[in-house]
């Protein structure tokens, strides 16, 4: 058994996590008396740190984010940088394709239903082989890291950064949401996959039963604070608010007419695919009321969270073509839009998936856990609902192959279309144990609370109550340093060899 006790922490900071980051050093550093790097994602965050740095716990603040100006770099030698690329990839055991999935705007074209979020420039206008070069650039940079500053732990680090890391026997955690309540647990992985859920589920022979009454809290109060900005004055002071704001750039760079033009439109083109969805989503009571149906809520796109979890399978559309074309007929596939993402998918998106007509749009006041226990399944990519499905005894399927429950006997986990058919009629024809799978669900949700740890007043998008801050940390630092006790099997994995110097640019 390794106690590895980490030497030096390096996190990566955002706005909303800065909070929960300094009472975790002062709380680890206390324990461990390590050093911490801090990262920042831009140079104008990383000065704003530094002016406020005094008293604070981190030793050093580092800027992480070298993308941007990779891609504008001149490349003289296309066949190196492939050469490169090349070596990383067989290093990593990946390509650069689905690691560009941890960022929105490289990995955009792999989210057909994200097709008109607003583009970013730099991204938009670089090469292919400039792409290759500033993903390198990023890799080395935590290969320095980890060389040069001999970071032995990383913490909320991007998937360069797990990569790398896996790749060089060194730790890497994310503190992720238990999609319950405001339960979380350390990731070891970028897959977000929960260490230890599993052997505790084997270990419980039933657990007592709990409703499940909302969704965790952080997807609650997003959806909240989203609801109340869909009306048409909000829309109309949003488009102009970000007319005036975009003005100036349009003087400044090429290209920066077409974003305002898309900060200009898009709260209005927001509202009427709002209205739109509504219209068409108007008698779905009639059409739902004693019929058999399949509940499959959609994805926000782009949204790096849930496809990193699911890089085989990460069109939405071409799941819920597949799943309509299965089912037989009687059973209907009612379909409910995330609520973030209208306005961002492509022109006549809503009504294409009503030309399936056994397809059936819920409106957004639908409840999800209402759906869950009447549906027949639950669908989805790699969603909480199937996860609550799970949790209340429902059958789940799931095109998403990392999901946490994907162990459990009435989860289906889509490797084929062919396996949908089949999984449905078995359904329907009563070959379903319902009281194991309630009794799973029941310790499926036991056992994540007892691998998780209660954040307490924590919610994603408000920050920490300060006053709870140090009670919060304890339990969180626990599990950390507990989740660095680890037999590694066949010891740490040899390191590569440096590819640093072989940048050609």
């Amino acid at each position: 058994m390794h106690n590895r006790v980490p030497k030096c922490v390096g996190m990566v900071a955002s706005s909303y996590t800065i909070p929960y980051l300094r009472a975790i050093v002062r709380e680890l550093k206390s324990r461990t008396h390590c050093r911490v790097v801090l990262y920042s994602r831009s140079e104008s965050e990383r000065s704003g740190l530094l002016k406020s740095s005094r008293g604070e716990p981190w030793d050093e603040i580092v800027l992480c984010e070298h993308l941007p100006a990779s891609l504008a770099a001149n490349i003289a030698d296309p066949d190196a940088v492939v050469a490169r690329a090349r070596g990383y990839e067989a290093a990593i055991g990946e390509t650069y394709q689905t690691l560009g999935l941890d960022r929105r705007q490289l990995g955009r074209g792999y989210s057909p239903g994200g097709a008109r979020t607003p583009r970013d420039p730099a991204v938009a206008g670089a090469s292919y082989h400039q792409v290759l070069h500033a993903i390198s650039e990023q890799l080395a940079f935590w290969e320095r890291e980890i060389e040069e500053r001999g970071v032995d732990l990383f913490i909320d680090a991007p998937k360069e950064a797990a990569v790398i890391a896996r790749a060089k026997g060194v730790a890497w955690r994310l503190l992720s949401f238990g999609r319950l309540e405001n339960r979380c647990y350390w990731s070891e992985d970028e897959y977000r996959r929960s260490p230890g859920l599993e052997a505790r589920f084997r270990e419980l022979a039933d657990a007592a039963p709990e409703p499940v009454k909302r969704s965790y809290s952080a997807a609650a109060t997003k959806f909240e604070r989203i609801q109340v900005q869909l009306t048409w004055p909000a829309a109309v002071k949003r488009s102009l608010t970000g007319i005036v704001r975009m003005a100036g750039k349009a003087m400044l760079r090429q290209g920066a007419r077409a974003e305002i033009v898309d900060v200009a439109l898009g709260p209005i083109r927001r509202m009427r695919e709002y209205s739109l969805y509504r219209s068409l989503a108007r008698d779905v009571s009639e059409r739902l009321r004693g019929s058999r149906f399949v509940y499959f809520p959609l994805h926000k796109e782009l949204e790096t969270n849930w496809i990193v979890t699911s890089p085989e399978y990460t069109s939405q559309q071409a799941a819920v073509m597949a799943t309509a074309a299965a089912l037989p007929a009687g059973v209907l596939l009612a379909i409910k839009e995330n609520l973030v993402a209208v306005g961002r998918r492509p022109a006549g998106f809503y009504r294409q998936l009503t030309d399936l007509k056994n397809v059936v749009l819920l409106p957004f006041e639908a409840s999800s856990l209402d759906m869950q226990r009447d549906a027949l399944i639950t669908a989805c990519l790699a969603g909480t609902a199937a996860i609550e499905a799970a949790i209340i005894g429902k059958p789940a399927l799931v095109f998403g192959r990392h999901m946490i429950h994907n162990f459990l006997d009435h989860v289906e986990v889509v490797r084929d279309h062919a396996q949908i058919k089949p999984f449905v009629e078995c359904i329907l024809r009563g070959e379903f144990d319902a009281q194991k799978a309630q009794r799973d669900g029941r310790r499926l949700l036991q056992a994540m609370r007892d691998t998780s740890f209660d954040m307490g007043a924590f919610v994603h998008e408000s920050g920490f109550d300060p006053a709870r801050l140090a009670e919060i940390v304890k339990p969180a630092v626990d599990a950390l340093l507990q989740s660095m006790k680890k037999e590694r099997p066949g010891g740490e994995r040899e390191a590569f060899p440096s590819l640093v110097a072989g940048s050609p640019v």
